[in-house]
């Protein structure tokens, strides 16, 4: 029963670790917005702008946490996991800095935007950004776990 996944995660690391980490991440996020917020305003854009960075990051280390030769524990592949949360949070800060200098803040220079963007994903480390780590961890852990269990049959 469990062989079918482990075998679509083995051929398709990238897409499977994609799907994966951008679900998981739309999904904690949605459910970290106050139930009045979840479908007010740009939360729904800045929930989904969450989840694709996310998966941007799991095309990118996805086929590192399936890797056998390379991963060879499960918490091996859950620093992994939590890593790809820490690159999502440095590719989503970038863009929600100049999405926030555009429509309200006037920065004064280029290290003002740098600025920014550091402090975007550090508040955003302490608002949500903890948990999503957390299960992103288990995500990574889960897809060599799946793959493992493939592997060694």
């Amino acid at each position: 029963m469990m062989e079918r996944p482990g075998l679509y995660i083995r051929r398709h690391s990238r897409t499977a670790a994609a799907i994966a980490f951008g679900c998981k991440t739309m999904v904690v996020t949605h459910l970290a917005w106050f139930p009045d917020a979840r479908m007010n305003g740009y939360v729904p854009v800045l929930t989904v702008a969450v989840g694709l960075c996310h998966a941007l990051a799991g095309i990118v280390i996805g086929r590192r946490i399936i890797d056998t030769t390379s991963t060879q524990t499960s918490s091996q592949a859950c620093v992994l996991g939590a890593c790809t949360s820490l690159l999502a949070m440095a590719f989503l800060a970038p863009p929600f800095a100049l999405w926030i200098s555009l429509t309200n803040a006037r920065p004064e220079g280029a290290f003002s935007n740098l600025f920014l963007s550091f402090l975007i994903g550090l508040f955003s480390f302490l608002a949500v950004g903890w948990a999503l780590l957390l299960v992103s961890a288990g995500v990574g852990w889960a897809l060599y776990r799946l793959t493992i269990s493939r592997a060694t049959k």
